[in-house]
């Protein structure tokens, strides 16, 4: 039953894949909404990487800089277009993330090992050092194309997700679903971490996606 079930999904995954682009920008959003359409947690998403599927734009090992590795889901959307091209068949679609709380779940997943005393301190890491770690790229950094302009069919808010999920159910073909309980328990929390401080440098950092996406600059 279990091998029926992987075989289901696959075939699944791989419809969904022929018919759209998923423009990573969130720390493990592209699984997730992986796993929310499948409707299932049978595949293994987090399991052994696999060599680079360019069709679905996953895997480990497109080189770069002659040396290092990129994971294919972290690419920008120029870095998809210069390797693969954008189908005109094909449907974009990228999600945006309130830039206020995608920093404090940076932060969070960054500061496992408890290098940062405060959130302030990790901004100032970050203002430094954003050039090294594209991870800490403005959401904007990886969806514009070369003439800096956004060009994708389907831009998605994060805290909009199971609203915007009914919309592109019908348009796309494709089940999409999401609780809208999740959404909201997630970006409500540990906003006491900021202060006056640390809203100046998430400003100063991400004000393009403030500006371009449309986010206010308010908890």
């Amino acid at each position: 039953r279990k091998e029926k079930e992987i075989a289901y999904y696959e075939r699944e995954l791989k419809a969904i894949e022929e018919k759209l682009y998923w423009l990573r920008r969130e720390k493990d959003l592209t699984e997730t909404i992986i796993k929310i359409i499948s409707e299932e947690k049978v595949l293994d998403i987090h399991g052994v990487w696999p060599e680079p599927q360019e069709e679905s734009l996953w895997g480990i090992g497109i080189p770069r800089n002659g040396k290092n590795k990129l994971t294919m889901q972290h690419m920008t959307y120029r870095e998809i277009c210069q390797l693969h091209g954008i189908d005109t068949g094909f449907k974009t679609v990228s999600i945006v993330r309130n830039p206020i709380h995608r920093v404090i779940s940076l932060y969070y997943y960054w500061n496992e090992k408890k290098k940062w005393d405060t959130l302030n301190d990790f901004l100032k890491y970050v203002k430094v050092n954003i050039k090294n770690r594209r991870h800490w790229w403005s959401q904007y950094d990886y969806l514009h194309d070369e003439n800096g302009n956004i060009n994708i069919d389907h831009l998605l808010r994060f805290e909009e997700l199971p609203e915007n999920f009914s919309v592109l159910h019908p348009e796309l073909d494709i089940p999409c679903y999401m609780d809208k309980e999740r959404v909201i328990d997630k970006e409500i929390r540990n906003l006491e971490l900021l202060d006056d401080e640390s809203l100046e440098l998430i400003y100063e950092i991400y004000k393009k996606d403030f500006e371009i996406f449309n986010y206010s600059f308010t908890i």
